[in-house]
């Protein structure tokens, strides 16, 4: 019985799966006059190329689009011709959206995922989509360790921080709700935070991220980054 479920759940999973890669930003933290996903990260492979090329060897990935500012456009297509490049918008939502009308009329699961994360791994991925079975949306977190405080002008404020998490990508949709979601909300934090701000009856799970899945925002995640690839 066990082993049939987990049959009936393998062959759901090969069905149409889409992931789009946010591409799009400007990184204006990152302090570089390239954008950091554009940005050398170790052996003459991107940040980018990092995580395109995790989706792009994933048995059960079955589209790629990659969102990207209009000067780069034809770089990449020209370097990922099986993958769909298409510009970005003016900010992350409306990136993530021009993504979401761009996936195939087939797709059932959908993954959006910044680029900015080099270092998904495959087994992510998997949980990602094997928790979409039974939920129209799926986030990957951390807990934190740290205390934290909020401070409203002179005033301090301790948090608790179990009720807290660091999010991560990819966040994992069941493809119709979260573009039925973003046809009436563009602008968000997040994609997970349009489908449980759509006040729709929905489903969702909070499962456990990875800390190597840290996204790059400074040239000292850079170092890090290189680091751990060195160590793999």
């Amino acid at each position: 019985m066990e082993f049939m479920l987990i049959y009936i759940k393998c062959n759901l999973i090969k069905k149409m799966n889409s992931v789009i890669i946010l591409a799009a930003g400007q990184s204006a933290r990152f302090g570089h006059k390239i954008p950091k996903q554009f940005s050398i990260l170790h052996n003459k492979k991107s940040v980018l190329d990092f995580s395109v090329d995790i989706f792009i060897n994933h048995c059960k990935v079955n589209e790629i689009i990659i969102v990207v500012p209009k000067l780069w456009k034809e770089k990449i297509q020209k370097k990922y011709p099986d993958c769909k490049v298409i510009y970005g918008g003016e900010n992350r939502s409306e990136s993530s959206y021009l993504g979401l009308r761009n996936c195939s009329k087939k797709c059932k699961f959908v993954l959006i995922h910044d680029a900015a994360r080099p270092l998904i791994s495959n087994q992510l991925i998997d949980k990602c989509l094997f928790a979409l079975l039974d939920n129209d949306g799926v986030i990957p977190c951390l807990n934190i360790n740290d205390a934290l405080i909020s401070i409203d002008k002179k005033e301090i404020n301790y948090l608790d921080r179990k009720n807290i998490k660091l999010v991560q990508t990819p966040q994992a949709f069941r493809y119709d709700k979260i573009l039925s979601a973003y046809n009436n909300q563009t602008n968000a934090l997040d994609d997970f935070s349009v489908l449980i701000n759509n006040k729709k009856k929905i489903k969702t799970l909070i499962i456990n991220g990875c800390e190597k899945n840290f996204k790059i925002t400074t040239e000292n995640d850079m170092i890090i980054a290189k680091k751990i690839i060195d160590e793999l």
